[in-house]
């Protein structure tokens, strides 16, 4: 008996151990920083709602800074008419001059004097490409005399070589797709005795070859109802820059008719172009871009057109440079969209810029990640609802 008891008495102290454990780990957890016990336990924080839709984003310190857009659009109706956007392939423009080298000896050694005589052949053949120049440089090590170059049998120089001669460009009249560079050294004519001489190195060719696509077409059609129709188009299109310094000017013509000519300015953001509907035609419809120099490509084009008389309302929001800057080193602009806590079903689209970023929820919260759709400069949304939908809250800002 006495061996039963105090088994027992183990077993109560084993147990209040485990309790008095337990108690601990709780207040431990409980008195953790805001985000530790999740981490403690594997899951992420939540600060708010979850948008519950597709291509949602979360909601934790949504628009704690950075807040680039409020308003209050209320109830929101389906339009009337209907807005079509219409993605273009993006257009790739350039003018410039690329420059190619070929090597065709390491070193040179010619002479010309009474008793030795030594010349120099070189071949090269000349690229398929369109030439803008087409040049020789060599270094003169040691030199005596006057230097003189024949061009597939026709004389191109003949003096005294100077750092300010080179590079000499080679007569493109001369030139043919296989061509022979012969190097000799004239005579010594003062003094029959003294040998003339060059020791060159590292001859070689440079080819000036321009490289163009200056201008891109692209087509879209319309019919005559739709033309008929037609209250509002707008071209929305992007400019990525190559380099910061290309100052080139950018002319966009529909169907012949110039509707802009202008600088191109380099991480300028979306940039929304309205189209004049006298110069659309029923059928087909000829979008022409063109450039004068630089290399660029132009991106998100998008043609977003109105069918019938009512418009949607419009939302403008001004990015800076330094908000751009913000985004490329990894923050997030966030659209947010509050509705009526009604359980009812929220369906439609909001077009960022004259993308379309659709949702569809249950929810009362939408949020979007739209760090992509937006730039500096001036930024366009519209919400283009399916069904009534009562917007608490329209808001656009850094997560």
């Amino acid at each position: 008996m006495l061996f039963i008891r105090k088994r027992g008495s183990n077993e109560l102290n084993a147990m209040w151990l485990v309790i008095m454990i337990a108690v601990f780990l709780v207040v431990y957890i409980i008195l953790l920083p805001v985000g530790e016990k999740e981490k403690l336990v594997g899951t992420q924080p939540i600060y708010g709602p979850s948008s519950g839709n597709y291509g949602g984003y979360g909601s934790g310190g949504l628009l704690g800074s950075g807040l680039l857009l409020s308003e209050s659009p209320g109830i929101v109706y389906p339009l009337v008419d209907a807005v079509i956007g219409k993605p273009l392939a993006s257009v790739n423009l350039f003018s410039y001059t690329d420059v190619v080298s070929e090597g065709l000896a390491n070193s040179v050694t010619v002479k010309n004097g009474l008793f030795t005589s030594q010349d120099k052949t070189l071949t090269f053949v000349v690229p398929n490409a369109p030439l803008q120049d087409v040049q020789l440089l060599f270094l003169v090590k040691e030199s005596e005399g006057n230097l003189i170059l024949e061009l597939n049998g026709e004389e191109i120089y003949n003096d005294e070589v100077t750092v300010e001669d080179l590079p000499l460009s080679l007569p493109a009249a001369l030139l043919k797709p296989t061509n022979t560079l012969e190097i000799s050294v004239g005579n010594a004519d003062a003094n029959i005795f003294k040998t003339n001489y060059y020791e060159l190195k590292d001859v070689q060719i440079f080819y000036k070859i321009a490289q163009e696509n200056k201008r891109e077409v692209r087509t879209f059609t319309l019919t005559k109802s739709e033309l008929a129709s037609l209250s509002h188009m707008t071209l929305f299109y992007v400019v990525n820059c190559f380099t910061v310094d290309e100052d080139g000017r950018l002319a966009i013509i529909l169907n012949g008719n110039v509707i802009s000519d202008s600088l191109i300015v380099c991480d300028a953001g979306p940039i929304a172009l309205d189209l004049d509907p006298s110069d659309l035609v029923p059928g087909t419809n000829v979008l022409q871009f063109e450039i004068d120099q630089g290399k660029y490509v132009l991106e998100q084009i998008v043609l977003e057109k109105e069918v019938g008389e009512e418009e949607a309302p419009r939302y403008v929001f001004t990015m800076q440079v330094a908000d751009f800057k913000a985004i490329t080193a990894g923050a997030d602009v966030v659209l947010d969209l509050t509705f009526t806590h009604d359980n009812t079903r929220k369906i439609g689209a909001v077009y960022v810029n004259g993308y379309p970023v659709y949702f569809d929820t249950y929810d009362y919260r939408f949020t979007y990640d739209i760090s992509g759709l937006v730039g500096p400069g001036t930024n366009v949304l519209r919400i283009i609802p399916k069904i009534p939908v009562d917007i608490v809250s329209l808001k656009v800002g850094f997560a």
